[in-house]
């Protein structure tokens, strides 16, 4: 079954290349598959910059991408939440512990959440006092989220560490020719309140800026519960809040030397559930609550220095203050703080060939207090990178060369490598791709230095960073305004993987392996009618003793419609989620959620919309383990009024 899947693809390029050779041509421009049903219609053109670390077209990336545009994030109603959005694309998994405010873990093609690198505007973000140093992403501002890429597949040469899965970039609004903006309200079940605005323009010659805000408000559900099923039950409900704001300055100057500032702030307020003394959920505990504030510095720029050679630069701050004031078990105050620095030099003087060479590197500090003022944990760690990638490119190929080394303060030295290419059969209507990568992963400063747990073992010094090979090979067809295809083979083989042990705190464990296919398709024209949307996956993660993976299933598949009129649209998905395990190992069943959303223009620059999710009220659960069922959300909707100028 699997291979003929990926077969598909492959034999689709036929018809295209017989097109072509009897004097038909081929469309202008073509695009790969987005991960929703209401992107631009297929053969539009998308331009990326994640995956090669510079823009360019999509449909002619050596990587397997997914971008999710403004658009987008308009037809599936406003998510409450950024993580919301990656729900349903092939080769993603994303899960929450409890709703609204819950902890969310997204895994991309079967590797563990804490190997995928969070981008914001192409920066890395990370959380250094997280135990494996991942930021959370139900905690992350939507406010002036202007389009998500997704690259899949390890991405180390480019991106360092923790890129063994792949990344996913936030990319925030930019400023725009002439003043516009937005607003939205809305309100739904489970007490949900949200606002949001966001205005961008020029602010003289060359001047620019794009300013986002957004406010949340939930009175929740139980973040956990004593159903098997995942059903809140009449526990006390656990709330969320949040209040961000997301801001850039950009200058542009004749010579096209372009310079920015940036900021993202963010406060929040979970409710959730603690432990029992015997370590299980307590669904009825109303007094546990984290605070967290989050901000971000940054700036940077880009220089022309002569015919064809550019130079590019980022400088990031980002601070994190985590606490639990009402704990009496735990009760610690976090902070962390991580500097991040790059600097990159890009020749593109020769017609086919793009040259860049690049260093960055990254500063974190993470310091925990006891009640009292004791220190608990305060330590540090710096990585240093230096990387080269050539882009060599013609009408019917492109080939991409990434070589890359990395010291760690701790740890040492990883050298890793990406060599990738697509050969276009039809150009603009068929592309074969395939790459191997190697990818790695540095220890958290968590995993180095953390102080035994109850007289256990946590911390491990003389932990080494996590290694990988991956690789991946497909085919795409686009027929422009019609449909746009993929498919792709991949396969994981992981070296001292990073484990976690009771007996022995976090050590280096032989390996794991992952491997799978993923399909995406695109039909019709989301701008004029009707569209379509389906992608699947099947995957196998397991240990090097055979073990599965714990919450990866097997398989998922996700199908979604739009219908589109003058004046309204509307749109409905299915998700479908197969058997998993859970942290014990014990199999947890699949499930099928129905959602929808529909909008329509009251006014001519006004729109009411509505949502629903978990339209059939399923029962299932995301996460359990360690004797806690996560709560899952219901049958839930809201409706919501956008304006614009």
């Amino acid at each position: 079954m699997r291979l003929p899947s990926a077969s598909l693809a492959l034999l689709a390029c036929a018809p295209a290349l017989l097109a072509e050779e009897a004097g038909v041509p081929p469309p202008a421009i073509s695009r790969q598959p987005s991960a929703v049903s209401s992107a631009p219609a297929p053969g539009a053109d998308t331009l990326i910059v994640t995956a090669q670390r510079q823009e360019e077209d999509a449909a002619r990336s050596t990587a397997s991408t997914a971008t999710l545009t403004a658009a987008d994030l308009h037809d599936r109603g406003y998510a409450t939440s950024v993580h919301d959005y990656l729900r349903g694309m092939a080769g993603v998994d994303v899960r929450q512990s409890g709703a609204y405010g819950g902890i969310v873990d997204v895994q991309i093609r079967g590797a563990s959440s804490y190997d995928t690198q969070v981008l914001l505007d192409g920066i890395p973000f990370n959380d250094p006092g997280a135990t494996q140093g991942n930021p959370d992403l139900a905690l992350l501002n939507p406010a002036g989220l202007g389009h998500i890429e997704v690259v899949k597949g390890a991405q180390s040469g480019l991106w360092g560490s923790r890129a063994v899965g792949g990344v996913i970039n936030l990319i925030g609004q930019r400023p725009t020719a002439v003043t516009s903006g937005e607003a939205r309200v809305e309100a739904g079940s489970y007490d949900n309140y949200q606002t949001s605005a966001a205005l961008s323009g020029p602010l003289g010659d060359g001047l620019g800026f794009a300013l986002g805000v957004d406010a949340l408000t939930v009175g929740g559900i139980s973040a956990k519960t004593d159903d098997a099923q995942g059903r809140p039950g009449d526990h006390e409900r656990d709330g969320f809040t949040r209040l961000g704001v997301n801001g850039r300055l950009e200058a542009r100057a004749d010579n096209g030397a372009m310079g920015y500032i940036g900021l993202n702030a963010l406060t929040a307020t979970s409710e959730f559930d603690g432990v029992r003394a015997d370590f299980s959920g307590d669904p009825d505990d109303a007094q546990s609550l984290q605070q967290e504030r989050i901000w971000r510095g940054s700036g940077g720029g880009e220089v022309p220095l002569g015919d064809g050679l550019r130079l590019l630069g980022d400088l990031a701050e980002t601070g994190i203050d985590r606490r639990y004031p009402n704990e009496t078990q735990f009760d610690q105050d976090f902070a962390t703080q991580e500097t991040y620095a790059s600097l990159r030099l890009r020749s593109t003087h020769l017609d086919h060939l793009a040259l860049t060479l690049g260093g960055d590197g990254t500063w974190s500090r993470f310091a925990s207090r006891l009640p009292g003022g004791a220190i608990d944990l305060d330590a540090g760690d710096h990585l240093i990178g230096i990387w080269a990638q050539a882009l060599i490119t013609a009408r019917r190929a492109e080939l991409s060369l990434v070589g890359r080394h990395d010291e760690h303060s701790r740890d040492g030295g990883a050298s890793t490598y990406r060599v990738a290419g697509a050969l276009f059969p039809v150009v603009d209507r068929c592309k074969l791709f395939a790459s191997v990568a190697s990818a790695f992963r540095a220890p958290s400063l968590f995993e180095l230095y953390a102080p035994p747990f109850f007289g256990s073992p946590t911390g491990n010094p003389d932990l080494h960073a996590q290694r990988s090979t991956s690789y991946e090979a497909g085919a795409s067809v686009f027929v422009e305004q019609v449909f746009a295809v993929t498919a792709t083979a991949f396969r994981t083989d992981y070296d001292q993987q990073i484990s976690f042990d009771f007996t022995q705190g976090y050590t280096n464990t032989p390996g794991a392996a992952v491997r799978g296919v993923e399909a995406a398709l695109d039909a019709g024209d989301a701008a004029a009618g009707a569209s379509a949307r389906l992608a699947w996956t099947w995957q196998q993660s397991e240990d090097s003793g055979g073990v599965p993976t714990v919450f990866v299933p097997t398989q998922k598949a996700s199908a979604g419609l739009r219908w589109a009129w003058t004046q309204a649209w509307v749109g409905g998905r299915v998700d479908a989620v197969g058997r998993r395990t859970d942290a014990d190992h014990a199999e947890m069943p699949g499930y099928v959620l129905l959602g929808a959303a529909a909008g329509w223009t009251v006014l001519p620059h006004a729109e009411l919309y509505v949502r629903g999710d978990n339209l059939a009220g399923a029962h299932y659960v995301e996460v359990r383990g360690f004797g806690t069922t996560f709560s899952t959300m219901g049958r839930n909707g809201a409706i919501g009024l956008r304006a614009w100028f």
